[in-house]
């Protein structure tokens, strides 16, 4: 990745060289000059890339025009790209910045210079060469000027007539946040930060910092919320432990629906943490279907209020390799896994194994309730929606539906079942188990601890699986996540299972791969899949390895790791396994439903 970076840096500070003018007289002039194509050259190597900012855009300018943002398939996004660029003057300019930028750090010179015209005469869209904007940025009407060395945040808005620049005769210019909201002719000028989810007022006037989440108006613009801070920080507080007291009373009159209220509370007041914290406690004092329920509601309520309070680091994050003497996947105890040790190994190696990560008792229990949560699931699908589920199962399947604009619809659910998995958090009773083992085990503060923030696991994809059998095919996630995720897998052996066993592993390339390899070709089974002739090329300087597993053995990988389920005859036994997937919930992937763990 540094080589690529360093590569764009030279080739855009030839083509910038070619058009700033050599001083002729003192050498201050020259040496001013050098530092600014250096500025500009390292600025250029930043673009995050044409294709993923075309996409992200896409969905921000579609979902703000209150349209269909959830793109199907490649030749669906690019109709969409295509329909968008036609009904949308500033979705053709802004695109039209977008390519003069990927020119300029591929150090092609004359053309983005017409790009930059064309988007200016198309939309009155002026972005200047030393602005970075990361991809899924809004602009409803155009007519922007946006200079200097400004930074502007994903998922923001920048509604018309608005200016954000450096002061006169500078270079630095604000920093915007992402998810901030830019009203009609606001000036935004100088080295100013715009936090997270902020707003600022029509025609504001900013000059000093405004905080995540606050509301600035007037000129010069003042914050209207006293109780924001101008301290945003990067990781969310550890939840914090609930009044035993209050617990106990409300617990001891079994109002379930008051403590499911006082959650409810929680979540508008902002505090999601408390809000979960509380219905663990209540759970943990005595086991209510009830409360596990809106558990898994109040996780994706909470997972919503916490993206907004971070914004995503540089990623992947640059580690040193803990096991530099060793060729493979290293294999570790639980009290040799650290953040560090984790995040080095998949970063130098693919993927990490940690034996004995759960002890016996949990792993039994969590066999138990994935063949209650299958038998439920079952009964549940041959029943129809107007059945109702025996006593005994119905705590173990109730399909969480999100609302909008969220989704998850019945043809999901029933690809992922077919293939012998049932969605974690459609298990409010399995959900609990997991997450109190996890937690108990440091999971949330390990995962913490690399992503940044406190993770958020998908509803879609977070399974419990039971697998005699499958239909194998190599991928690597990132190519259903997108990328532009930040993200880790869990992936926890409920079996003996693997090389040596009569129970179906799982087969992997031990490498670090660092791009997205092509899917649909070389003989791939699924769009998707990484075809098996291309998989046999990465694998000759790193041959496949198919781990035995134990129960309570878990293997950490990323969305670049290349893997299959394990291939052979001599797999005829029942494989129980959970997979999930953890988030950093400021950099999830925009079709998934969030959930904070």
């Amino acid at each position: 990745m540094t080589s690529t970076v360093t590569t764009a840096a030279k080739r855009s500070a030839k083509r910038i060289k070619r058009v700033v003018r050599p001083a002729t007289t003192a050498a201050a002039p020259a040496t001013k000059d050098a530092a600014k194509v250096q500025t500009l050259a390292q600025r250029h190597a930043r673009f995050p890339g044409l294709k993923r900012c075309i996409k992200q855009d896409a969905r921000m300018f579609a979902a703000g025009r209150g349209e269909r943002h959830q793109f199907t398939s490649k030749a669906d996004l690019a109709g969409q790209v295509l329909r968008l660029a036609w009904t949308s003057d500033a979705f053709l300019a802004f695109e039209l910045y977008r390519v003069k930028a990927y020119l300029q750090a591929k150090g092609v010179p004359v053309v983005p210079r017409v790009a930059h015209r064309l988007a200016m005469t198309i939309g009155q869209v002026c972005i200047g060469d030393a602005v970075i904007i990361e991809p899924g940025v809004y602009l409803p009407h155009g007519q922007v000027v946006i200079d200097g060395q400004t930074q502007i945040g994903a998922n923001a808005t920048i509604r018309p007539w608005v200016t954000i620049a450096p002061r006169p005769r500078e270079q630095l210019g604000p920093t915007i946040g992402r998810g901030a909201e830019l009203g009609t002719g606001c000036q935004i000028i100088g080295p100013v930060t715009i936090g997270p989810r902020a707003l600022v007022g029509a025609n504001a006037a900013v000059t000093t910092n405004v905080p995540a989440k606050a509301t600035a108006v007037g000129v010069p613009a003042h914050n209207l919320d006293p109780k924001a801070t101008r301290d945003t920080p990067k990781t969310p507080p550890a939840p914090a432990a609930p009044d035993p007291a209050t617990i106990a009373q409300l617990a001891a009159q079994e109002a379930t629906t008051v403590i499911i209220a006082a959650a409810d509370d929680a979540i508008r007041e902002h505090r999601p943490y408390d809000a979960i914290a509380l219905l663990n406690a209540a759970n943990r004092r005595h086991r209510d279907p009830a409360l596990e329920r809106a558990l898994v509601r109040i996780r994706h309520e909470a997972a919503k209020l916490a993206d907004r309070d971070t914004e995503p680091g540089p990623w992947p994050p640059t580690l040193p390799d803990p096991f530099p003497d060793l060729a493979g996947i290293p294999e570790i105890t639980p009290d040799q896994l650290t953040s560090d040790v984790m995040g080095g190994a998949m970063l130098h190696h693919g993927a990490i194994i940690v034996r004995d990560f759960l002890p016996p008792t949990i792993t039994d229990t969590l066999r138990h309730d994935i063949d209650l949560a299958f038998e439920a699931c079952d009964t549940g699908r041959e029943l129809g929606m107007s059945g109702t589920l025996p006593s005994h199962l119905a705590p173990h399947f109730a399909p969480f539906n999100p609302p909008a604009p969220y989704s998850m619809d019945t043809g999901e659910r029933g690809w992922v079942r077919s293939a012998n998995g049932v969605l974690l958090a459609d298990s409010p009773h399995a959900l609990f188990d997991v997450a109190e083992a996890y937690t108990a085990a440091g999971v949330r503060e390990l995962l913490a601890g690399y992503l940044g923030a406190m993770p958020a696991i998908s509803l879609n994809k977070s399974t419990l699986r039971r697998a005699a059998g499958a239909e194998p095919s190599w991928h690597q996630d990132g190519a259903f996540l997108g990328d532009d995720v930040h993200t880790i897998n869990i992936w926890l052996s409920l079996s003996h299972c693997g090389e040596g066993t009569d129970t179906i592993g799982m087969d992997l390339v031990p490498r670090r791969i660092d791009e997205l390899l092509e899917t649909g070709t070389h003989g791939s089974w699924f769009p998707n899949s990484v075809g098996p002739e291309l998989a046999a090329q990465y694998c000759v300087d790193a041959p496949l390895v198919t781990p035995r597993f134990a129960p309570g053995d878990i293997i950490i990988f990323d969305d670049r790791f290349l893997h299959r389920t394990g291939v052979g005859e001599q797999y005829t036994e029942t494989r129980y396994a959970i997979e999930s997937w953890f988030f950093d919930p400021a950099a999830f992937p925009t079709e998934y439903t969030p959930l904070l763990f």
